[in-house]
């Protein structure tokens, strides 16, 4: 299932994103890194088995363009 779901957001990232990382975390977990062309966000997806128990997620936030001068 996992490949069939990779298989459609693939297709999605070719239109909106620019892939930019494709390889192997420890040489076994696969991993893409991917860039929004429109918001510069970026996303990395990693195919593991079973469900994420931990994980974390980090946020920066640039203030310099919020300021005026």
């Amino acid at each position: 299932m996992f490949k069939q779901y990779r298989a459609e957001a693939t297709a999605v990232a070719a239109d909106d994103y620019e892939l930019q990382y494709s390889g192997k975390v420890n040489d076994v977990i696969p991993v893409w890194k991917y860039r929004s062309r429109k918001t510069g966000l970026r996303i990395v997806v990693a195919e593991v088995q079973g469900p994420l128990v931990n994980g974390y997620l980090c946020l920066g936030m640039f203030r310099d363009w919020m300021c005026s001068k």
